[in-house]
């Protein structure tokens, strides 16, 4: 029988000279063997249950061989235990030689199996198979130490080079055995790569080589769409019931789909939990075996045991983190692409304004990313429970303590923490509401801020955004406050557990009468370990009622209802069944029809039937129903009673929201058709583009951007039109298609397309043409009438000739075309911006190229240096602070370990460590954040206002809100949390490199290849990740807006038939966007596994030296030492994380500092003092002047040698078309633009004036309306903006004021408004003025100017341009009584809007021409550009 130490299970005599038999038979046999033994069956037919993908081949025969060499080892062992060893046999040894023996067998099968079924060599598979041959490994040393088990340790030894071998087959790659061709192409690396790749670089596959520029190698396999669609449908459709779901089936499903997965998640979790916890007994023995004395009482063998459980329990918890890590991602990966390729596919099943409500909701982003970021975090939540527990159950093997004497302080704090949370709640929702007033008010004045300078308004309004911005940060103190105030509890809950542990055991006797290093440390490592699941407990509770929340919202969104098809015949059998029968294309037989989800009938008894090839034109009143009708044919409507017969499915449409993609014009137009040259050609010239592509870059690629934002609305609208007629359906809709078109393009289209020889007509085209256009009525065929009754009538044109008069007059009453003069203004600043866009932006690239360095001193330059060398110094104390009670337990035990009383300078450490906390939170979040915030806001507001027109002209307003919004509200939080972040974990990871280095005199060697190794892994994970989250940024971003396109166009895309390959093109985008998102999470977790081998290293090399070199430490130093261990690595981790996101923050700085350095600013001219009534004569001299938007050298003057003279109190008008010069005229007057020439006005040129100044003393009245979001009273008197108003203020002179504002908005009919409602307090949206009445309130303006400043110059853009018939006379009189005397210089684009003018003058390509008294109109057909 086998020795008395070999029948236990455990050695009871303390020494650890090896594993007893016992211990080995029931660990690694019964327990490790028979658990491949019970997963085997089910994982058989799990890989049956699928089709073979890959061949047989002689790389499997020689798996199977090695395979059965296996059992044929464990047969013979059975032999051998049955007889030769009988003698060492233990209670257990048959049973488990028996169970190593079906192990063998179930080892060979999975091998089989998953070589023919999967592609990727299963990770859970693999980390068996090393594990078995690390216990081999053991097995052998033990039979071998042991006289008579020599065979039973060579047939161990043989298995551990088979298993080797086995290992390394299955790295070996199948690629070229996949059956697929398409598989075997999307097949990769990672897909069939073994364990030990898995663990080290190999995590990088799909990084990019080199640079993280190129672009990403895509996922194919099991990663792709498909494929991860299909295997969560198939569960999502169990759990997916008619009636109403679990609120959880979604989560449900996706357990179920990759259920292996999350099992071998649980048990690398568990084993990670049980490494971690075997720490501080190895910390216990390792300082236990410092302080014995060296007398030969230890057997020889111990410190070698010892040593080898170290490192089996530092590097094994590096590895098993990082299996985990790994396996973690690939799940989340999975979950994150299935996820999506099921939104995207029930997105197209919907209707549009379902498919809009759930972009409104973030579904895409928000939730998507919510699960992607929190499912590892729900996964820690049973994990830290469990973590609690275990080392709970530890600390009490140790001490006595109680449990609540852990739980309690931490529960204190963490409870004080949470209610102060709440607290913080409210303020921050008052600090967002705050910022959306700022962004909201500022968005406002940005959109029109070239307006704002014309009127002379920059000063007050840049002072106004200052203080919008101040506001803001006096909202926010208050929250700051109590922001920092929270840190005391938050640095308690670090380190009062400990203190309260030690307290205890201290006094109620559980650590003797004396403080031993062998007993305490192993107590704070473990409080340590415990803390931590501890305090992310309550974290973890919100995370995962997050992630639920946002599982269920998809769920709901998957769970809608798809969109019913309300047409009778719209399967094709019934629709060729009726195109036999009748020739009617499409038929309304007596239907009563609402709009969609609606019950009330919108229109009824609808009864009429379209023939084939006809030309229809819909018409009736605004809200009549006319797109009801359209909607019909598509079957987005509710048929109440009756039906609708439609004979095709091949149906064009565009509605009246234009809807483009994101790609080049030629894919718009040709929309997933053939591409044929000569319709495409046609088709282009019919839609008025051929001019638009030839001045476009790339012509017909070039890219219209996300929904043609490139473009100009007319521009838009056009291609949107030449894609219906590219597609030349059987049925072809067009809904008001024409009102973002001048009416003159408009019509020339609308015969284009449905005239004699139109398109329409030649295609054969079944076209309903809903539309204001008049003529209209001479193109069709027929028209259906809707009335105000809600019935609609189909008429022939014959019929209907009685009333065309009526009819084209009702049309032309409601006729909703936009002026020429848009869409002329809109094309020329898409010129201008393209113009801009070819230049290279040579300045801003010496930006980006600034270090990080450089941005950080700008950015401390902005809080102050001497406040942030102090706020660095209380922030390095802090961090100290927290180290230094450990260091103070050195101190005890080394000097006084018998005096209790020193736990009160223990407890005082902690007190200051808490204050220190709240004092430098306060100095940054209050002062030195804020301080910086309003400087570089200043800055912002300065090169805003400041900027020339040709900036102005061609930025997106959208772009110039983002540095507003986003950006500075990252300044205010994100930066200045990564900024705190990396000072404090940066010092922090110092301070714990200098403990663990003081544990022994030889680890000081290793200080400079420590600081080597750290500085070329953060360089290199800093450099790379940064480039990968760039890219995965911009890779997710496409997803949303994919998302978000199709939403806008879905009814187009329903129409046309595009819903297969809409969702191919999704699919693209998800398997694009899964490579980066890998890439980061693959960066991330070798990051941790080089920084956790690092640490191992550096643990291991500790234990090497304490228990070899006893000597040369201290108990007590190496239990220092350790705990700095403990903290080193997550302290490193942050301390990269914190440096990655500041990089982060950089970006914003960059963008800042790009605006406010590289935005082209006016000139400031040097000049005297103005005489305070200038100008008071009016008289205005052009010499030869010769302006330009931009001085680059292919710029176009935008005037050409102007010369005029206007005598003082003179009325001239400037007429010409658009595009002829005429508000360029105005705008080289107000300086904004640079010119050659000279200007004077009273005798002083406007050049040496500084450009505010100068606008700021003419009077100017422009056709875009500047409003501001205030009262009525604040926009007649705008130099009043933001103003504070005072406690003393002459009341009886604010309300002679007042009655004088009153009696002139009388005098200009705009004033009853008002009296309903508050009078000068009235909102000015609330007013209800219409276009005119504004147009009048900016006349009023500019009269209370007038009469407050004696200016004589006025100056007017399009004075009738937005007033309507009514208003029109009122206009006229006003300019003609309120400037008298005045010179008033007026352009528009007829003679007629000029109104009384003294001499006029026409403008033709920015130069005048001869004078024409006797033309009445401006009827030349020069081109407008």
């Amino acid at each position: 029988m086998a020795s008395l130490n070999d029948q236990v299970f455990w050695r009871s005599d303390g020494h650890m000279r090896d594993f007893t038999l016992k211990f080995e038979e029931i660990i690694f046999s019964l327990a490790l063997s028979s658990c491949v033994v019970i997963v085997s069956p089910w994982a058989c037919r799990y890989y049956f249950q699928r089709p073979a993908c890959l061949r047989m081949s002689m790389l499997l025969y020689a798996k199977l061989v090695f395979a059965a060499t296996i059992s044929a080892a464990q047969i013979s062992n059975v032999a051998i235990w049955t007889t030769t060893a009988a003698n060492h046999r233990t209670s257990t040894t048959i049973l488990a030689a028996v169970v190593d023996l079906a192990a063998s067998f179930a080892t060979g099968l999975l091998i089989y199996t998953e070589h023919l079924y999967s592609v990727r060599s299963s990770p859970l598979f693999g980390t068996y198979l090393l594990a078995d041959l690390l216990t081999d490994v053991l097995r052998s040393r033990s039979y071998f130490l042991r006289d008579g088990l020599d065979a039973v340790g060579n047939l161990a030894a043989a298995c551990v080079m088979l298993k080797l071998i086995l290992l390394g087959l299955r790295k070996s790659s199948k690629t070229s055995l996949i059956i697929d061709e398409k598989l075997r192409d999307e097949a990769r690396q990672e897909s069939n790569t073994g364990l030990l790749n898995e663990l080290w670089l190999s995590t990088l596959h799909v990084l990019p080589p080199g640079s993280g520029n190129k672009p990403f190698e895509e996922l194919g396999g099991e990663y792709s769409p498909e494929t991860l669609s299909e295997q969560l449908s198939s569960h999502w459709s169990q759990w997916q019931h008619p009636q109403q779901p679990s609120r959880y089936s979604l989560l449900a499903a996706c357990v179920r789909a990759w259920k292996f997965r999350f099992l071998t998640l649980i048990i690398l979790r568990m084993t990670l939990t049980v490494l971690k916890f075997s720490q501080p007994f190895i910390l216990h023995h390792i300082i236990g075996f410092v302080g014995r004395e060296n007398d030969g009482s230890v057997d020889p063998k111990f410190p070698y045991q010892l040593f080898c459980v170290a490192i089996f329990a530092f590097y094994g918890s590096v590895l098993s983190r990082s299996l985990f890590a790994r396996q973690m991602n690939g799940t989340v990966a999975r979950i994150r692409g299935s996820v999506l390729a099921l939104a995207f596919q029930k997105q197209h099943r919907l209707t549009e304004a379902q498919a809009r409500t759930a972009v409104e909701t973030s579904l895409m982003t928000k939730d998507i990313d919510g699960i992607a970021t929190d499912i590892p975090r729900l996964f820690e939540l049973p994990a830290s429970l469990l973590e609690i527990g275990f080392g709970i159950h530890a600390l009490s093997k140790v001490t006595n303590v109680s449990i609540w004497t852990v739980v309690g302080p931490v529960s204190l704090t963490t409870i004080t923490t949470y209610l102060i949370r709440r607290w913080m709640e409210h303020l921050f929702a008052s600090w967002e509401r705050s910022i959306a007033h700022r962004v909201a008010k500022t968005s406002q004045i940005l959109s029109q801020i070239t307006v704002i300078k014309a009127l002379g308004l920059g000063r007050p309004v840049a002072a106004y955004l200052q203080q919008l911005r101040v506001d803001e940060i006096r909202s926010s103190i208050a929250y700051r406050r109590v922001h920092a105030v929270s840190m005391a509890p938050l640095v308690l809950n670090d380190l009062i557990a400990p203190v309260a542990v030690i307290g205890v055991a201290l006094f109620e006797g559980s650590l003797g009468s004396r403080m031993e290093a062998s007993t305490v440390f192993p107590i704070l490592a473990t409080v340590s370990l415990i803390q931590q699941p501890l305090l992310a407990l309550p974290q973890s509770f919100l995370t995962s009622s997050g992630v639920l929340g946002c599982f269920a919202r998809i769920q709901s969104f998957l769970c809608l209802p798809d969109k019913k098809d309300c047409r009778a015949a719209s399967d094709p059998a019934r629709i060729s069944a009726i195109a036999q029968q009748s020739n009617a294309a499409i038929q309304f037989h007596n239907a009563d029809i609402a709009p969609y989800g609606k019950t009330e009938a919108l229109l009824r008894g609808v009864n009429f039937r379209i023939s084939a090839g006809s030309i229809t034109t819909v018409i009736g009143l605004p809200g009549s129903g006319k797109s009801t009708i359209l909607q019909g044919i598509l079957g987005n409507i509710e048929v109440l009673d009756g039906s609708i017969n439609v004979n095709t499915t091949d149906i064009a449409y565009c509605g009246q929201v234009v809807w483009l993609r994101d790609t080049s014009i030629r894919d718009n137009i040709i929309c997933h058709r053939p591409y044929n040259r000569a319709k495409f050609r046609r088709v282009v010239r019919a839609c008025f583009l051929e001019d638009d592509l030839q001045w476009l870059p790339g012509g017909e690629n070039f890219v219209v951007g996300a929904n043609g934002a490139n473009l100009s609305n007319g521009q838009r609208q056009r291609i949107a039109i030449a894609r219906t007629a590219y597609a030349e359906c059987a049925v072809t809709l067009l809904d008001d298609a024409f009102s973002s078109l001048d009416s003159d393009t408009a019509i020339t289209i609308l015969y284009q397309l449905c005239g004699n020889n139109g398109l329409f007509r030649r295609a054969g085209c079944t076209a309903l043409v809903v539309t204001y256009l008049p003529q209209c009525m001479e193109v069709a065929d027929q028209a259906i009438y809707l009335d105000s009754l809600g019935t609609a009538t189909l008429r022939t044109m014959q019929q209907l000739s009685q009333y065309t008069d009526s009819l084209m007059a009702a049309l032309g009453t409601v006729n909703r075309n936009v002026p020429a003069t848009q869409e002329t203004r809109e094309l020329g600043n898409v010129r201008r911006c393209l113009d801009a866009g070819s230049e290279s932006n040579v300045g801003d690239a010496e930006l980006r190229q600034r270090d990080n360095i450089t941005l950080l001193s700008m950015f401390v330059r902005a809080m102050g240096w001497m406040s942030s060398i102090i706020h660095a110094l209380l922030l390095f104390s802090s961090a100290g602070l927290e180290v230094v009670p450990e260091i103070y337990i050195r101190f005890w035990i080394e000097n006084h370990p018998d005096d209790t009383s020193l736990f009160v300078g223990y407890s005082l450490v902690i007190v200051a460590a808490s204050v220190t906390a709240v004092l430098h939170y306060l100095l940054l979040y209050t002062r030195l954040g804020p301080r910086a915030s309003a400087s570089l806001h200043k800055d912002l507001v300065r090169s805003t206002l400041g900027s020339k027109i040709e900036f102005l002209s061609t930025a997106k307003v959208s772009n110039i809100v983002t540095l507003y919004n986003k950006d500075m509200t990252i300044v205010s939080r994100d930066l200045l949390a990564a900024h705190l972040g990396l000072i404090y974990a940066a010092s922090n990871s110092a301070i714990n490199i200098g403990i663990v280095l003081t544990g022994a005199k030889y680890l000081y060697g290793m200080a400079p290849a420590l600081g080597y190794a750290l500085f070329h892994i953060q360089d290199y994970y800093r450099c790379l990740c940064g480039q990968l989250r760039d890219q995965d940024l911009q890779m997710k971003a496409t997803l949303p807006a994919h998302f978000e396109e199709t939403a806008a166009g879905l009814t187009h895309i329903q129409a046309l038939q595009l819903e297969e390959k809409n969702i191919q093109h999704g699919f693209a985008l998800i398997k694009k966007s899964q490579s980066p998102f890998a890439a980061v999470l693959a960066i991330e977790q070798w990051l941790r596994l080089v920084l956790g081998l690092l640490v191992a290293s550096l643990g291991t090399t500790l234990t090497a030296i304490a228990i070899f070199a006893r000597g040369n430490s201290s108990q007590s130093a190496i239990g220092l030492s350790f705990m700095g261990l403990i903290y080193l690595g997550t302290a490193l981790e942050m301390t990269i994380d914190a440096y990655t996101r500041l990089e982060a923050c950089f970006e914003v700085l960059k963008r800042i500092f790009s605006f406010t350095e590289q935005t082209p600013q006016e000139a400031f001219a040097c000049q005297n003092l103005l005489p305070d009534n200038w100008p008071s004569a009016g008289r205005i001299e052009l010499t030869n002047v010769s302006a330009y938007y931009s001085r680059t050298n292919h710029a176009r003057p935008a005037l050409r040698s102007i010369s005029l003279s206007i005598e003082p109190g003179q009325r001239i008008g400037v007429e010409g078309r658009s595009g002829s010069g005429k508000t360029n005229l105005l705008l080289a007057i107000l300086g904004f633009l640079e010119y050659d020439g000279r200007i004077r006005i009273d005798g002083i040129d406007v050049s040496s004036i500084n450009c505010e100044e100068l606008r700021s003393r003419l009077i100017t009245i422009t056709q875009d309306q500047v409003l501001f979001d205030a009262d009525v009273r604040t926009n007649l008197l705008p130099l009043s903006l933001g103003s504070v108003k005072k406690a003393a203020i002459d009341v009886a002179k604010a309300a002679e004021r007042d009655l004088e504002l009153e009696h002139l908005l009388k005098d200009l009919h705009i004033w009853t408004a008002l009296a309903k409602k508050s009078g000068l307090e009235t909102i000015l949206d609330d007013a209800g003025y219409s276009k005119g009445q504004l147009q009048l309130l900016c006349i009023a303006r500019a009269i209370l100017k007038h009469r407050d400043t004696g200016y004589k110059v006025i100056l007017v853009d399009e004075p009738l341009g937005n007033v309507d018939s009514a208003t029109e006379e009122t206009v006229r009189r006003v300019m003609r009584d309120y400037f008298v005397g005045c010179t008033v210089l007026t352009v528009a684009r007829q003679h007629s809007d000029l109104g009384d003018v003294d001499e006029f003058v026409q403008l033709r390509r920015g130069a005048f021409i001869a004078l024409d008294r006797e033309r009445t109109d401006s009827d030349s057909s020069e081109d407008e550009l």
